[in-house]
C-alpha cells in the first residue's frame, strides 16, 4: 500500500483502519519483533498525523492496540512502555479534545495487568497509583473511568507478588475498596473469586517477623469467612489450596490452632466438593504427619496417595486449570 501511494495511486493510501488492522494482527505475537513492529507504526502513523495526514490518525484502538502487544512482551521494561504509551495518549487527548483519543478501561486495565506480569516492588508501587488515580478522578469528573474487577484483582497480583511484608494487609484494604465500591452502585467492579485468591495469595507468601505473619494469617482466615457468606463468590480448589498454603507458611507447628484450623478447612473443601490435585499437595504441607494419614491415608496406592484414588463427591466442582501460586521475585 506504502509504495502505490508513493507512486501516486491515492486510492490505496494506508489509513488508520489499514494501520488498525496491522497493528491488531502483529498484536496476536508475542515475541519482541512483534512488539518493536507496532511500536514503529504508531510512531509513524503520529508522524503523518502530525504532518497533516488527518486519514491516519491514531485513535483509541490503535493505542489499545499497542498497548496490548507490549504487554505481551516478555520484556523487563514492558510496563515502562505500555505506560509511556498510555501518557502519549492521554496527552493526545488533552490537546485535541477528541473523543476517539480519549482512554477507556481496556486502557488502564492493559496497563495494570502489564505492571502485574512485571512482578516487581515497583510494579506493585505503580499499580496501586495508578488505581488512586482512577479513583481520584471519579471524584471530580462525571466522564470518569471506574476501575472493574479486573482493575483491582490486577492490583491486589501485584501487591501480592511484591516482597512487602506487610502485604496481606494492603491487599486486603485494596479488596475491600473493591467491596465498597461495589455496594455503592459500581456493578463492574464484583468481588469474585479471583479476588478472594488473590488476596489469599497475599497471605501465603507473607515474609516478616511474627506480628506481621499473624496479621497476614488473620487476614485469611478474615477471607475465608467472608466468602463463606459472599453472594458473589464460592470458595473453590485454589481458595481452599491458597488457604492451606497459608496455614503451612504462616503457623508454626507448634501452633495450637494450625491443627484443627486445617482439619476443619479440609473436610470443608471435602464437601464443598473442591479437593483438586493442588488442594492435596497443600494438604500434605500443611497437616501434621498423623492428620493427614487420618484425613487421606486410607486412599494410598504405592505408599503414595493418588488423586485418582480420592472418593468421586470429594472433587466433584472441581474445575481445575494448571495452577500455581505467584510470589515475589
Amino acid at each position: 500500500m506504502e509504495r502505490l501511494s508513493s507512486s501516486g495511486d491515492g486510492r490505496v493510501a494506508p489509513n488508520t483502519i489499514s494501520y488498525n488492522t496491522v497493528i491488531k494482527a502483529w498484536g496476536r505475537n508475542s515475541d519482541r519483533t512483534a512488539a518493536h513492529l507496532v511500536l514503529d507504526l504508531v510512531n509513524e502513523m503520529e508522524e503523518k498525523y502530525k504532518s497533516g495526514d488527518a486519514n491516519c490518525k491514531p485513535d483509541r484502538v490503535t493505542y489499545n492496540s499497542v498497548m496490548f502487544a507490549l504487554s505481551n512482551n516478555a520484556e523487563s521494561c514492558a510496563a515502562e512502555k505500555v505506560e509511556d504509551l498510555l501518557n502519549r495518549m492521554i496527552l493526545m487527548y488533552e490537546k485535541h479534545g477528541d473523543e476517539s483519543l480519549k482512554p477507556d478501561l481496556t486502557s488502564y486495565n492493559i496497563l495494570l495487568n502489564s505492571w502485574m506480569k512485571a512482578r516487581s516492588d515497583n510494579a506493585c508501587k505503580r499499580a496501586c497509583e495508578l488505581l488512586d488515580q482512577m479513583l481520584q478522578l471519579q471524584k471530580y469528573r462525571i466522564d470518569a473511568i471506574n476501575p472493574d474487577t479486573r482493575s483491582y484483582v490486577a492490583v491486589i497480583k501485584c501487591i501480592s507478588q511484591s516482597s512487602d511484608s506487610k502485604k496481606a494487609r494492603k491487599a486486603l484494604e485494596v479488596f475491600n475498596n473493591m467491596v465498597a465500591s461495589y455496594q455503592s452502585g459500581n456493578k463492574a467492579a464484583v468481588p469474585n473469586v479471583f479476588a478472594y485468591s488473590a488476596v489469599l495469595n497475599a497471605c501465603a507468601f507473607t515474609s516478616g517477623n511474627e506480628i506481621e505473619r499473624q496479621d497476614a494469617m488473620d487476614v485469611a482466615v478474615e477471607i475465608m469467612a467472608r466468602i463463606s457468606k459472599s453472594r458473589t463468590a464460592s470458595a473453590n480448589h485454589v481458595v481452599y489450596a491458597s488457604f492451606l498454603k497459608a496455614c503451612a507458611s504462616l503457623l508454626p507447628y507448634e501452633d495450637a490452632r494450625r491443627r484443627p484450623m486445617v482439619e476443619t478447612m479440609f473436610k470443608k473443601c471435602c464437601r464443598d466438593g473442591q479437593v483438586g490435585e493442588v488442594v492435596l499437595r497443600q494438604l500434605k504441607f500443611a497437616a501434621p504427619p498423623d492428620l493427614y494419614e487420618n484425613l487421606v491415608g486410607q486412599y494410598r496406592e504405592n505408599g503414595e496417595v493418588r488423586f485418582r484414588s480420592l472418593p468421586v463427591e470429594w472433587k466433584r466442582n472441581v474445575r481445575e486449570r494448571k495452577f500455581q501460586f505467584h510470589h515475589a521475585k
